[in-house]
């Protein structure tokens, strides 16, 4: 035990004033904590090297699997440079042929060709007409019912054919997408009522929206326009467009006769009864004249009762005015020589 001497050693002192010497236990203890590994060297020790605790450049990284692991028997090329011309797309477009179904002979026709080219010599008999209208509203139809009356003989107009003639449209992706995509010419000779012919150069303009500049141009060169609406779905968007161009498009508006097409869907589809229809047919023509009234201040008017207004089917191929109606109604129910009415 200790004496509080300073100096002093728990082993005691010798005489003398020397150090007691540790006995055999103490040194073989103290050789035990000298060997006892530090706990903090061994976290200093060299970790053994492995494939996860590995650094690997970022040239050396593989995110995806090779072609050579995932496609062993396939064959890989790499080329540094490329062999393919700058001229040639990587992915070539396809390429059709288009291509227009023209006449290979002169058709026969209910008027002469000298006729035709009589006419031309006078001005006054001559009318430039612009077709237009909404998209799928009966133009081509309207135009292929005009042209089955002058070409009685043509095979696109048999009773038998398969499909809708479609004559105005003479180009291949025309017949396809079954749209008007531009402006066709036809000229034919058609007669009045009085027997008066006139030479008449119609202008079948597409009516898809994206396609107004067709109308645009052939209102440009018209005389008068001739604006289908369907009789079912009545006055769209493109119609309202079409008849405020065709009020502006010279200093003096353009003669407009409207053409009710497809009447024979009121009947067929819709099943309205004849008063029904009528209505129909009147909310129509009260639609275009709110538009004519506020494009052309009032100075226009379509009606029956004036003669501009035609009511037509293109699935059956007719087409009348309300006089043209009513003289086919008189000859028809006419009296025959010697028999009275009444």
């Amino acid at each position: 035990m200790p004496t509080g001497i300073p100096g002093a050693s728990p082993f005691g002192t010798m005489p003398g004033g020397s150090m007691p010497r540790p006995t055999e236990e103490e040194e073989e203890a103290d050789v035990d904590m000298k060997t006892t590994e530090n706990p903090l060297d061994a976290q200093k020790a060299p970790l053994e090297p492995s494939e996860e605790r590995s650094i690997v450049l970022h040239e050396d990284k593989e995110y995806f699997v090779s072609a050579d692991v995932l496609y062993p028997e396939a064959e890989v090329l790499v080329q540094d440079e490329d062999t393919q011309p700058i001229e040639q797309p990587i992915i070539a477009p396809v390429k059709s042929e288009v291509y227009q179904y023209m006449e290979t002979t002169m058709p026969k026709t209910s008027f002469s060709f000298q006729f035709l080219t009589s006419l031309m010599d006078h001005p006054t008999l001559i009318r430039h007409i612009a077709v237009v209208g909404h998209i799928h509203h009966g133009k081509t139809s309207l135009l292929d019912t005009l042209v089955a009356e002058t070409h009685p003989e043509h095979p696109a107009f048999a009773p038998t054919r398969p499909q809708q003639p479609r004559y105005t449209d003479a180009r291949h992706d025309e017949h396809t997408r079954a749209i008007s995509i531009k402006s066709t010419p036809l000229s034919l000779v058609l007669p009045t009522l009085r027997g008066k012919s006139h030479l008449l150069n119609l202008l079948d303009c597409p009516g898809h929206l994206q396609l107004t500049d067709e109308s645009t141009a052939a209102m440009r060169l018209a005389d008068g326009v001739l604006l289908c609406v369907d009789a079912a779905e009545g006055v769209m968007l493109h119609t309202r467009l079409l008849l405020e161009h065709a009020l502006s498009t010279t200093d003096h508006a353009l003669p407009i006769v409207v053409v009710l097409t497809k009447i024979d869907r009121l009947i067929l589809e819709l099943k309205l009864p004849p008063r029904d229809a009528y209505r129909k047919l009147e909310h129509v023509l009260a639609e275009i004249n709110s538009i004519l009234d506020r494009a052309a201040f009032g100075r226009g008017r379509v009606s029956p009762e004036l003669g501009n207004v035609v009511f037509a089917s293109g699935l059956f191929g007719f087409s009348f005015t309300l006089e043209s109606f009513a003289t086919m109604y008189a000859e028809y129910h006419a009296p025959k020589k010697g028999r009275k009415l009444g």
